[in-house]
């Protein structure tokens, strides 16, 4: 865990997901373009955002430890249609808290201003659109990391686990092939930490946030 101005005693940190950078394609029909507002064809969708995310762990000695605050929310999406409005797609997605604060059964601690902390996840997910109205629904499950930063530069980082998202959108057509739109997202992460002797521990991530797309069909 993140040393605390506190000096919390030297435990197995509660770690996050550092930023990723990488690609997932799908497959697309055989009309990558598509036809002018539709859901057809090849997907791209890049969304970022703003809300709220949590870190909670049972740590052996010291007990329940949460970590939360303010969070940033990222995601690439790319893929294509299976059928009309349905749409296959590998998601990209990470999820950071700047500064949080840690809570040790209920006691608050200060952190570095330069702590940081975050979740990845690289997923394979379906997107329903109900036309005409143009709202979607988006499920995606996959491989979830974490990772944390105490503000010395050296970020401590999970094994992989189970991560899953799901969202809620409205988008607008301003082009032919382009939409604006906004989502509410939930997020849920739970990922392997360091073992103590012989226990093992389990770091429970939730995200909640509000995103901005822009998506080309």
């Amino acid at each position: 865990m993140m040393r605390t101005r506190a000096q919390l005693p030297q435990v197995p940190c509660v770690c996050f997901g550092a930023l990723t950078l990488a690609l997932l394609l799908c497959p697309g029909t055989s009309h990558a373009a598509g036809r002018a507002e539709a859901h057809d064809g090849f997907m791209l969708r890049l969304a970022a955002g703003f809300g709220y995310g949590s870190g909670t762990e049972e740590v052996p000695v010291l007990g329940d430890v949460e970590l939360s605050g303010g969070a940033g929310f990222f995601s690439l999406d790319i893929g294509g249609a299976l059928v009309d409005n349905l749409v296959l797609h590998g998601r990209l997605s990470s999820l950071l808290l700047a500064s949080p604060t840690v809570y040790v059964q209920d006691q608050e601690f200060d952190t570095p201003d330069d702590a940081s902390l975050s979740f990845a996840l690289l997923g394979v997910g379906l997107t329903y659109y109900l036309m005409p109205a143009n709202v979607y629904f988006t499920g995606v499950v996959g491989v979830a990391r974490a990772s944390a930063d105490d503000g010395t530069g050296d970020p401590s980082t999970t094994k992989a686990g189970f991560g899953l998202q799901g969202d809620i959108g409205k988008e607008w057509w301003v082009s032919d092939n382009w939409g604006l739109g906004v989502a509410g997202r939930l997020m849920y992460a739970a990922v392997p930490d360091e073992q103590v002797g012989d226990d093992s521990t389990t770091l429970h991530g939730l995200g909640f946030g509000v995103l901005f797309s822009a998506t080309y069909q």
